[in-house]
């Protein structure tokens, strides 16, 4: 009965990584049984590794060959550090009374964390609005998994030249993978501006998980595409009539953009035999253009 070991090595120091790398250990009976020998497999985390088989059997012609166990390590995708745990070689089943209950001994690993906190914005560059409404897009989301809500703040740097919306982002420790789409679109100003830079702020992070807690995300570029043109509108610009009689006829003039200060026209008739015009100059501002 001493004899009827179960022997396992090795039972510490192995090492996995929830990048998927796994360890080995071998398992191998010390005496001939005399009935198939069947040992469970158990990890004890089964969240840091498991092992590529759920148990062993050693026959009464293969109980010296040692048997390969690999243990693969498993990503969690929370920012937990490196974390023990055990491959639990468990009692044999056996109808052999010399192997039955036969206990080996377990195996000590440690899974290596791969995970990283941090927020990812994507493109934080190049995106074009126009001022006649033109969106853009982006997107936001978690690299880990949080302990807790993280929400995170999101601005218009320019309110003159574009909007947002959603204003603000929260990931939870369900979505925290998925990316979240912010819209931009521009705002028209009337003015004769050219194309606007202005950015989009992403905001710090507000939540109780200390790794992600006022995190700063990057801010979004963006340019906004200007749509005025400087000119004069008159309506209509041809076909009014009038009469000797002293009938009248109007038309509307207006600008196409706003103006940085007042704009003045003086009006006057070609043929004053023919026709006066009323009033004689007009003004406009940056109120009424």
């Amino acid at each position: 009965a001493d004899a009827s070991a179960i022997i396992v090595g090795p039972t510490a120091g192995l090492i996995t990584t929830e990048a998927g790398d796994s360890a080995l250990f071998t398992v191998v009976l010390q005496n001939q049984p005399s009935s198939n020998v069947v040992i469970p497999l158990v990890s004890s985390r089964p969240g840091e590794g498991t092992p590529s088989l759920a148990s062993l059997t050693f026959t009464s012609a293969d109980w010296d060959t040692p048997q390969d166990v690999w243990v693969r390590g498993v990503d969690d995708f929370r920012v937990d550090g490196p974390q023990a745990y055990t491959l639990q070689v468990q009692p044999a089943v056996s109808s052999d009374p010399h192997y039955s209950g036969r206990d080996g001994a377990d195996v000590d690993l440690s899974n290596t964390d791969n995970d990283v906190a941090g927020i990812t914005v994507a493109p934080t560059a190049g995106l074009i609005t126009t001022e006649l409404g033109g969106t853009a897009t982006f997107s936001v989301q978690l690299t880990s998994q949080p302990d807790a809500d993280v929400t995170i703040p999101v601005s218009s740097g320019t309110l003159a030249e574009g909007t947002v919306a959603p204003t603000s982002l929260t990931f939870t420790t369900a979505n925290w993978n998925v990316p979240q789409t912010v819209t931009v679109t521009g705002a028209d100003d009337f003015v004769v501006d050219g194309d606007q830079a202005y950015n989009v702020v992403t905001g710090a992070a507000i939540s109780t998980d200390a790794l992600y807690t006022a995190m700063n995300p990057a801010d979004v570029s963006v340019t906004n595409t200007d749509n005025d043109v400087v000119g004069v509108s008159l309506t209509p610009a041809a076909g009014l009539v009038t009469g000797e009689t002293g009938a009248t006829a109007t038309f509307a003039v207006d600008l196409t953009s706003q103006p940085s200060a007042d704009v003045r026209f003086v009006l006057s008739s070609r043929n004053t035999g023919e026709a006066t015009l009323s009033p004689a100059s007009l003004t406009f501002t940056t109120a009424n253009w």
